[in-house]
């Protein structure tokens, strides 16, 4: 799940940080993309202080947190693909 949520964060990470005209065509998955990015940069900075996986794994609501990006990020990609097809 880690690897999908990273994966996804990357790839949209270089087009909305990366263009204006797609955060501007897509203001409320921008927003959501920026509330991820927050959230999962505390994480990987969380992770790289102690990265031993045994104390990752206790990181609270870790799995919790992982399938929400999942599921944001997922909405996110569709309304890019969306927003492209146009």
């Amino acid at each position: 799940m880690w690897k999908d949520v990273q994966r996804r964060y990357v790839y949209l990470e270089g087009i909305f940080f990366g263009s204006a005209d797609i955060k501007s065509m897509l203001p409320n998955e921008f927003s959501v993309f920026k509330g991820i990015d927050d959230q999962f940069t505390r994480l990987m900075k969380a992770t790289a202080k102690n990265p031993k996986v045994l104390d990752v794994m206790k990181i609270a609501s870790l799995e919790k947190n992982l399938a929400q990006f999942t599921e944001r990020l997922d909405h996110i990609q569709k309304a890019l693909g969306q927003y492209l097809e146009k």
